[in-house]
């Protein structure tokens, strides 16, 4: 059984008021009996057997600001009832709202949508939010070390949220630029409040990180829109896919000497001739390398994974039975599994 918005105002309205008794039943009768476009195949005998009510020929002229006929009079459109479903907006991504979208083409009704407007991906803060998946904001935490940005308190991933440092209602997007790791206490400190305006506060527990200094000192810069993105998004898969390797500007870890940055460069090709994988940008390998870094944090543990990753020797004389990483140990002293950001 579907379930449907209705207007708990509706017997407010003036229009609504003007109507008599049965115009009144017939109008919520449309509203449940109509497609998820707004169409109703008109069968008026039958609408007056259900609400029991005679209805007159002449409903058109009557309802007639409130309806548009289609068809030749075989079909029925609600005017308001796409706007009130599904609001300002139709996604048509989304599937209802592309198959509302077509409904309308095929009945020629798309130009006489009111207030509403027919769009690639939601714009509404609440569909900016959703786009960012449970993957991008791990990746935001674990490239901020689990601190919080503002009062770089360090805390368990549980404890932390990702933050839009340009608030979404004030035009922030899921820009990486624009997404930091934030504690509870002071995400609920800065709300949609700007950067400027937060800090501005003086909050005694505020130690923002260079990062959030670089970004409140920066000149304004308008963020792209979605749109805008997927172009230079494809204009960057187009030219880095083949870009050259020997400019890469790794930041390694103090530990991290030739061996390490050889046997590296080794598991970078691997990734390329073996399993056809490629990192598209530096960004994104350096995200890469943060992470291993983190479970392996020395030089002999970090080449031991990677051999282990692409089925080399061991490296260096290292028992993997001694190691304390999870899943990393068998009680035969054999490496089980290496984390599967490594394959």
């Amino acid at each position: 059984m579907a379930k449907r918005f209705i207007d708990t105002d509706l017997f407010k309205k003036p229009r609504f008021k003007e109507l008599k008794a049965p115009y009144k039943l017939l109008w919520v009768y449309l509203m449940c009996e109509c497609n998820h476009a707004g169409l109703w195949n008109v069968e008026l005998d039958v609408a007056g057997l259900r609400i029991g009510q005679k209805l007159p020929d002449d409903c058109t002229t009557i309802m007639g600001h409130m309806i548009k006929v289609v068809d030749s009079g075989r079909k029925w459109w609600l005017k308001d009832f796409v706007r009130f479903q599904y609001g300002g907006e139709l996604v048509t991504t989304n599937r209802l709202h592309a198959s509302v979208v077509k409904e309308l083409e095929a009945w020629g009704l798309l130009n006489d949508l009111e207030e509403i407007d027919v769009v690639e991906r939601g714009s509404t803060v609440s569909a900016v939010r959703h786009r960012l998946s449970r993957k991008a904001k791990n990746e935001v935490l674990m490239r901020d070390e689990l601190t919080c940005q503002y009062c770089g308190e360090q805390r368990p991933m549980a404890e932390l949220v990702v933050d839009h440092v340009v608030p979404v209602i004030n035009g922030g997007d899921n820009d990486n630029e624009n997404l930091v790791a934030c504690c509870v206490r002071c995400n609920g400190h800065k709300t949609d409040l700007s950067l400027d305006e937060f800090i501005g506060r003086g909050h005694p527990f505020l130690n923002p990180s260079e990062g959030v200094i670089k970004k409140l000192n920066a000149p304004f810069k308008p963020l792209l829109g979605a749109k805008d993105k997927d172009k230079d998004k494809d204009k960057d898969n187009s030219s880095g896919m083949e870009r050259a390797r020997d400019d890469r500007e790794l930041n390694w870890p103090v530990w991290g000497g030739p061996k390490c940055r050889a046997k590296w460069a080794e598991f970078v090709a691997y990734r390329v001739s073996e399993k056809k994988l490629r990192y598209k940008t530096v960004a994104t390998e350096q995200r890469a390398l943060d992470l291993a870094a983190r479970y392996f944090p020395s030089g002999p543990d970090f080449v031991a994974a990677l051999d282990y990753t692409m089925a080399r020797t061991w490296a260096f004389p290292v028992d993997p039975s001694e190691h304390k990483y999870p899943d990393m140990a068998k009680a035969d002293g054999k490496p089980s599994n290496i984390k599967p950001w490594l394959q």
